[in-house]
């Protein structure tokens, strides 16, 4: 019905970023056909544009570490 949202996702992100947070818990995402989650995606996408210039973007991963309340 909705077709491929992580590529809507991607297209709406583009690549005019200079930061790429990632913040994690307890659920990495859902497999996108491309990587494990949408998360891994996003990560890869900005991982490759900071291999070619390393100057221009800045990638910051952040981890709760607090176990989740049941």
């Amino acid at each position: 019905m909705w077709g491929d949202a992580q590529a809507v996702i991607n297209e709406q992100i583009g690549d005019s970023y200079d930061i790429f947070i990632g913040i994690l818990w307890k659920k990495f995402g859902t497999l996108t056909g491309r990587a494990c989650s949408g998360t891994e995606e996003e990560f890869n996408r900005a991982y490759e544009r900071y291999k070619e210039n390393p100057s221009k973007l800045r990638i910051m991963f952040y981890f709760k570490t607090a176990p989740p309340q049941t």
